[in-house]
């Protein structure tokens, strides 16, 4: 924890003395929606619902559930058009205040900080035999994984017990074996493997293999022999990636205090949350941030959750989001109603920060699984055509909004006919995932790197100038050009070209037709280069 941080412990403290601090002025203004409401006002009996509505929320989550309990039971009278009298109503609130000057109120759940582990990918084992595997090695190498080789089940028991209690990521030849077969994973194995991450190798790979390796906590049942494509777009999944984005959650509720401090609870265990009180605002948030999970209080200031997930819904950027309510809100009828119209999930407050931080994860990691599965490409796991068409569309919105310089170039691999022709296409294909390994690596994760089909990518640089872009790319091209890779006859090197382009209000398609015309100057110019104007120059 960075120096001057506070402790969860200590945000929930000063949130609690905050709510405190704050709660007289609520009461009273509690006392005024009571007293336009008694006087038949329509609208000030809703606004005094709502009010009490979120002192329930609020009371319980910071550790006064009398203050909640009584808000509770205000709320259910306002309701069901009992309002108490004037002399009840004030004592009642007269008795919340009091509440909070007690000496110490009763604790709420601290939140435990939880940390998201990357799964180890640094150290990779294999037990299999043969010169195949030692080429395999060499290419695993070249994507930046450290690779130690056993060549059987005692030389593998021994590099993972060199390493005592890192965490390894293994892969087990089953040489024809069932899982439960293999002397490695008898009672007797030396080798914890609750500790490691596993994967298996075999000539099986039907129903019964599987359920076998998952008993044993394998994440995958790789062909055999090992093929690299296969293997890396394994290591390419969302859980192996070191370098994995946080998850996004956009918090949705107008009692700030609250939001702030489920929005510390789910920083605490290492996600990114922004908090959103204007709901007129929601849909501009939702376009910047791209929330991949959404929590939404159930009664907000002129409009219902419901409302604002219908509205949510209409909007494809939004349409798959996870939609979770967070609201005090107990009656099961009225869950199930807000859940049928759009949202996933109904957690009720006060929740349990553990709670709230495992229900969020495993919603954020479906969908991002789910996203993942349906905007990229299957086989380089960059975006599809579809998927970075709408990504450029959202950053021209972007780049209006911020009046901010857009960059993009069309990438095109040289020759890449004859490395398929010549090599075969399981190198050809692991040319393309070295490319857009590579680009991975040294683009930003706001960058957009997608295929356009074939061997040609897209890569979309928000707030970059033409100038800046082509540096960046060129010194990428230069260093793809100096990557080998193993071919059917030995060692080959690859190069690439490109067309880059700065934006300047024109559509997509004509900013893409700009793109190409520059690739394609690049490739009579000689290939393993990129133009950034209509000829041969540069910039």
């Amino acid at each position: 924890m960075k120096s001057g941080a506070m402790t969860p412990e200590q945000q929930l403290q000063q949130f609690r003395e905050q709510f405190a601090r704050q709660l007289p002025d609520r009461c009273n203004q509690l006392g005024e929606s009571y007293a336009r409401a008694s006087a038949g006002d329509a609208s000030a009996r809703t606004e005094l619902q709502r009010a009490l509505h979120s002192l329930v929320g609020a009371g319980g989550t910071f550790g006064f559930p009398q203050i909640s309990q009584l808000a509770r039971q205000l709320e259910q009278q306002v309701r069901e058009g009992l309002l108490p009298s004037a002399l009840e109503f004030q004592a009642q609130l007269r008795g919340m205040v009091q509440l909070v000057q007690l000496p110490r109120p009763a604790a709420a759940v601290a939140p435990t900080a939880t940390t998201l582990h990357p799964l180890p990918r640094e150290l990779v084992y294999l037990a299999m035999e043969g010169a195949h595997s030692h080429e395999l090695l060499d290419q695993l190498q070249k994507f930046q994984l450290k690779v130690h080789l056993a060549a059987d089940a005692a030389g593998l028991q021994s590099l993972i017990n060199e390493r005592q209690e890192q965490s390894c990521l293994v892969i087990v030849d089953c040489q024809a074996k069932l899982p439960f077969d293999c002397p490695l994973f008898s009672a007797e194995s030396a080798v914890d493997w609750q500790r490691h991450v596993l994967l298996l190798m075999s000539t099986r790979r039907d129903f019964t293999m599987r359920l076998q390796a998952a008993k044993l906590g394998a994440r995958a049942v790789l062909a055999k022999p090992l093929n690299l494509p296969e293997l890396l777009e394994v290591l390419e999944r969302p859980e192996f990636d070191q370098q994995a984005a946080p998850y996004r959650v956009l918090v949705v509720d107008d009692d700030l205090s609250v939001a702030s401090y489920h929005a510390a609870v789910l920083r605490s265990a290492g996600m990114k949350v922004e908090i959103c009180s204007d709901v007129l605002r929601v849909d501009i948030v939702v376009q910047d941030f791209a929330p991949e999970l959404i929590l939404l209080d159930l009664y907000m200031p002129g409009w219902d959750g419901p409302d604002i997930a219908r509205a949510l819904r209409m909007d494809n950027q939004s349409l798959g989001v996870p939609l979770v309510f967070l609201s005090s809100e107990a009656n099961r009828a009225v869950q199930l109603g807000a859940m049928r119209d759009g949202g996933d999930d109904f957690l009720v407050k006060p929740i349990q920060p553990q709670h709230l931080i495992e229900s969020v994860q495993i919603r954020a990691r479906r969908y991002r699984e789910l996203r993942n599965a349906m905007l990229t490409d299957p086989l380089t796991h960059v975006l599809n055509r579809r998927a970075l068409m709408l990504g450029v569309e959202r950053e021209f919105a972007r780049a209006r909004r911020l009046n901010a310089p857009l960059s993009a170039a069309v990438i095109d691999i040289d020759r890449f006919k004859q490395v398929n022709d010549s090599q075969g296409h399981q190198v050809g294909d692991t040319v393309l995932k070295g490319l857009t390994q590579l680009l991975r690596q040294r683009l930003r994760k706001s960058d957009l790197i997608g295929r356009l089909g074939g061997e040609e990518f897209l890569v979309v640089l928000p707030e970059t100038d033409l100038t800046t872009a082509w540096a960046l790319l060129d010194d990428i091209r230069e260093q793809f050009s100096n990557f080998d890779f193993i071919g059917v006859s030995g060692r080959l090197h690859v190069t690439f070209s490109a067309g880059i382009s700065q934006w300047r209000e024109q559509s997509a398609t004509l900013w893409l037709a700009e793109m190409d015309e520059r690739l394609y100057a690049a490739k009579s110019a000689g290939r393993n280069r990129i133009v950034g104007r209509g000829d041969d120059t540069p910039i």
